[in-house]
């Protein structure tokens, strides 16, 4: 493949790296009855491929019910378009906690100190544990 020039295109790895640990949450979550809708919002990024390249789409979910809240479609990684989605999103209404993993989008000032500003408590998927944010 090599010779001829021929790649996989896939999201190339260790775009999930913790920008700084000392943003990372504790997972809250563990055991915890999700009874109604509000109470736990998840978040992530997910790539979309294109013909040239990937588009990246966030998406905040309501844990209880499986409501998207609000997304935002973006050619770039910048973490504004995450900003600007969760404000958008938390203007019209709040969790008590939003769950995460534990990505440089998710471990940076500008993102704990929106939500926490917004009077919600944060919680991030264990390293490794990416069945913490699946739901059943």
């Amino acid at each position: 493949m090599r010779d001829m020039g021929i790649y996989a295109i896939y999201p190339k790895p260790n775009l999930s790296k913790r920008y700084l640990s000392r943003y990372r949450k504790p997972y809250l979550l563990r055991n915890y009855a999700i009874t109604r809708p509000d109470q736990v919002w998840g978040v992530d990024i997910t790539y979309v491929p294109m013909p040239k390249g990937f588009m990246y789409l966030f998406v905040i979910i309501d844990w209880y019910s499986r409501y998207v809240v609000d997304f935002e479609l973006s050619s770039t990684l910048d973490k504004a378009f995450v900003l600007n989605c969760l404000k958008r999103a938390l203007r019209v209404r709040k969790p008590e906690i939003i769950n995460s993993d534990q990505g440089g989008h998710f471990t940076n000032a500008d993102y704990v100190s929106l939500i926490e500003q917004s009077g919600v408590k944060i919680s991030m998927d264990g390293k490794g544990q990416c069945l913490d944010n699946a739901r059943t």
